[in-house]
């Protein structure tokens, strides 16, 4: 009776083995595929600088101008 006994222990020693693999890989393809939605965001982002650059293209080279040209007034006066 204790050699059956032995082998149930022994099985079920195998299941929790078996339980803890399965939930070590499936807990690796969560993070894999959580690196891919990252990746997906990140471009989604770009994308999303990249048409608001283009709808206001206008206003952004007039500011970009207009600190530039003040940039210029304020370093020809510190020289003189």
């Amino acid at each position: 009776m204790g050699n059956a006994f032995d082998r149930v222990l022994a099985a079920a020693d195998m299941l929790c083995i078996w339980i803890a693999v399965q939930a070590h890989a499936i807990k690796e393809d969560l993070m894999e595929e959580k690196g891919a939605v990252d990746l997906i965001v990140i471009i989604v982002l770009i994308g999303i600088g990249i048409a608001l650059a283009v709808i206001f293209r206008t206003q952004i080279e007039g500011i970009v101008t207009s600190l530039l040209g003040t940039v210029a007034e304020k370093a020809d006066t510190a020289v003189q």
